[in-house]
């Protein structure tokens, strides 16, 4: 290649050539290692190696991630962001070069080892989502949390392992669910009727809320979240155990979601852009569970953590009294009118 440089145009010429190349090779090594926000609210990486991560903190409040992906060890470090009041951590992923916040070679780990399912933590069901967790002397927590997140819904099982790092005070956010009986069931039936649900997220009393969105649901403004909620052995072909069965938006304004249970009507030329088998699944298939067993997880706002809510749906036979009373319930949480209806009988 040097020799190619140098024979086409001349010692001077390709001198300035690779100068230019070094520069360029340079710059770009320079980049990689400079400090980013964190995307997608906590998420800093993917497919860690064995699920390992080693979570320290040191006395100024810079927290480092260890672990390995593929071959390579991976030494993040992270820092500027607590509860929801600010968006992004700043991240460092050269583990100190980029940014001279520390070195991740030196960093004196200051933060006391919480156990995650205690009541101190805090993080109620999410603690099985959680390998590590501890208290910094400020009196402030921090999680790494491993999920998989995007999984194919209606029936899919597998996803990647994503890496969520959180930093909070007192509490997480609140993500309570119920579960009743929908208004109709197949083909608009009175006397049949899918499972349904409806719930609220919010965090300290405030609503999270979507302020813009693409087509396909995908928050855009770094504040609204997609709650995802699994079926467990669900009636989706070869889904046993636990299943994706959507993931959706808390609305405008009270941070309120519903969703029925029921075979969907999708072209195939959806802007989900759902590929078989899941096609057949949603057109075919409710997703309701063998188990009467449901979950719903989410992305806590800012840099909280991740929340996780399990529910019992609503036992058959059908009850109108018992549905009626669950309808009052949505409507006391939610509102009437909306994009959430309470399900009220037919009279």
């Amino acid at each position: 290649m040097i020799a190619e440089i140098f024979g086409s145009c001349g010692y001077a010429c390709g001198a300035r050539i690779l100068r230019l190349t070094l520069l360029i090779t340079l710059a770009a090594v320079a980049l990689s290692a400079l400090p980013a926000t964190a995307g997608a609210a906590t998420l800093i990486d993917r497919n860690p190696l064995r699920g390992e991560v080693t979570l320290k903190v040191d006395e100024n409040g810079t927290a480092l991630l260890l672990y390995r992906k593929g071959a390579l060890q991976k030494h993040v470090l992270a820092w500027g962001a607590v509860d929801a009041s600010s968006l992004k951590f700043s991240l460092d992923f050269s583990g100190g070069w980029g940014s001279h916040r520390a070195n991740w070679r030196k960093l004196k780990n200051v933060c006391t080892s919480l156990d995650p399912a205690s009541a101190e933590a805090g993080l109620g069901s999410a603690a099985e989502l959680t390998i590590a967790a501890c208290t910094a002397p400020d009196g402030t927590k921090w999680a790494v949390q491993l999920w998989r997140r995007m999984i194919p819904n209606y029936g899919g099982t597998h996803g990647k392992v994503e890496i969520f790092l959180s930093h909070w005070t007192t509490t997480t956010a609140d993500l309570p669910v119920l579960g009743d009986w929908s208004l109709n069931g197949p083909d608009a039936s009175p006397s049949l009727h899918y499972q349904h649900m409806f719930g609220r997220f919010s965090f300290q009393g405030v609503p999270v809320v979507v302020g813009k969105a693409d087509p396909r649901g995908k928050p855009l403004d770094g504040i609204g979240r997609n709650i995802y909620v699994d079926s467990l052995n669900s009636n989706y072909p070869s889904s046993s155990g636990w299943a994706r069965v959507n993931g959706f938006l808390a609305q405008r304004p009270n941070g309120g979601f519903c969703y029925v249970f029921s075979a969907r009507v999708i072209p195939d030329n959806s802007v989900h852009q759902i590929q078989q088998p899941w096609l057949n699944n949603a057109r075919n298939h409710s997703g309701e569970s063998a188990d009467n067993a449901y979950r719903a997880t989410a992305s806590g706002p800012g840099v909280t953590p991740v929340v996780r809510t399990y529910w019992t749906g609503a036992v058959a036979p059908y009850d109108a009294v018992w549905q009626q009373t669950m309808a009052e319930q949505q409507a006391t949480l939610l509102g009437e009118g909306g994009s959430c209806e309470p399900q009220y009988p037919r009279q």
